[in-house]
C-alpha cells in the first residue's frame, strides 16, 4: 500500500538505516521491496509469503523469515504423506498472490 511506502521513504531520507523489517503483508512488502532494491538497502519481512518475492533478480534486497507460499504448500503436502493419510484439503484466499497450487 502506499502508506508502507510513504513510511519506508520517509525512514531512509531521514536516517541513514543498515536494512529495515517490515510490512508483513505481501503486497506491501513487494512494493517496499522495490524501492529498497533501488536504494540498496537490505529489506527482511517477517511474514510476507508471496512467491513472486522469490524472486532474486526482482527483489535481490529481499530476505524473509517464512516459507514462501510455495515452501508451505509443500510443507503441508509433506505432513499430509507422513502421517499416512491419503487425502487432505487445502483452503485458498481469493488473491493473486496468495495462490495454493496443487490438491
Amino acid at each position: 500500500d502506499d502508506q508502507a511506502q510513504t513510511s519506508f521513504l520517509n525512514l531512509i531520507s531521514k536516517h541513514r538505516v543498515s536494512a529495515v523489517v517490515g510490512p508483513g503483508a505481501s503486497e506491501s512488502a513487494e512494493r517496499v521491496a522495490s524501492i529498497a532494491n533501488f536504494f540498496g538497502v537490505p529489506h527482511v519481512s517477517c511474514a510476507a509469503t508471496s512467491e513472486v518475492l522469490s524472486n532474486k533478480d526482482d527483489y535481490p534486497m529481499f530476505f524473509r523469515v517464512v516459507p514462501s507460499d510455495a515452501g508451505q504448500t509443500k510443507a503441508m503436502a509433506e505432513l499430509i504423506l507422513n502421517v499416512h493419510r491419503t487425502h487432505g484439503r487445502c483452503f485458498q484466499q481469493e488473491n493473486e498472490n496468495h495462490q495454493l497450487e496443487g490438491e
